[in-house]
């Protein structure tokens, strides 16, 4: 099974194997592979830049880079790390074949492991600490969609709004929901004034989309408080 979501920051491929045997043959790590290839030629964004990668892709199945891969796993994981060569929004993960969404099946029991796993980690906010001076510090690791981390997100706010300035440490962060980001980045724009914070490309539209700031927000914006954000060679795009 392939599915894959394509837009101006992410790409994502879902491989299927076998519902019981994990192990992969050579016929179907190639099958694979060769699918992985083309849906990364027809959906990336930049066409040229997809077809780059696809052919790289393909030149590397073809010398046997990915013979050793035995599993859906490990292929899933041979696959990421040649394609983050060319950009680190990729991610390729195994999904079992199972009902659609919607259904009693792996992947409902996925997604509520994945939102147990997000509440855990207190949806990307590591820690949140007032510094020497009056400064703010807000460590975040990710950016979980504000339906679900908007009352944290809020709450990490309220505890920094009377310092003289505010540092984002991003050095951990891996990225995720431009939601949050848009929250987050509003709170620090005049909303009187109309404010592009992102715009995205996809294949699938002959014009970009844009990611304005939040007019209303619910707690007090602060466009003139000094703010810092720390990034690092390990920091997703959205930080």
């Amino acid at each position: 099974m392939k599915s894959i979501i394509a837009g101006g920051f992410a790409l994502v491929l879902a491989l299927g194997a076998p519902a019981i045997a994990q192990e992969l043959n050579a016929s179907q790590r190639d099958a694979v592979v060769a699918a992985a290839a083309a849906a990364v030629e027809e959906n990336f964004y930049d066409s040229e830049r997809g077809a780059a990668i696809a052919a790289e892709l393909r030149e590397a199945w073809q010398s046997g880079a990915f013979s050793d891969a035995d599993t859906a796993e490990t292929l899933a994981d041979a696959l990421r790390d040649r394609l983050h060569v060319h950009d680190n929004h990729f991610a390729v993960r195994r999904a079992p074949p199972g009902a659609p969404r919607g259904e009693s099946g792996p992947d409902e029991a996925g997604e509520r492991a994945w939102l147990a796993a997000m509440a855990r980690t207190n949806y990307g906010f590591q820690e949140v600490s007032i510094l020497p001076g009056n400064v703010g510090y807000i460590d975040m690791r990710e950016f979980a969609p504000t339906q679900l981390g908007g009352d944290t997100a809020l709450a990490a706010l309220n505890f920094v709004e009377n310092t003289d300035a505010v540092i984002f440490d991003m050095r951990q962060n891996r990225g995720g929901a431009p939601s949050m980001v848009q929250f987050l980045i509003s709170h620090f724009l005049d909303p009187r004034e109309e404010t592009i914070i992102n715009t995205f490309v996809s294949s699938a539209r002959d014009y970009p989309s844009e990611l304005q700031a939040l007019a209303w927000l619910p707690g007090e914006s602060r466009p003139d408080v000094p703010l810092y954000v720390l990034t690092s060679g390990r920091t997703g795009s959205a930080g």
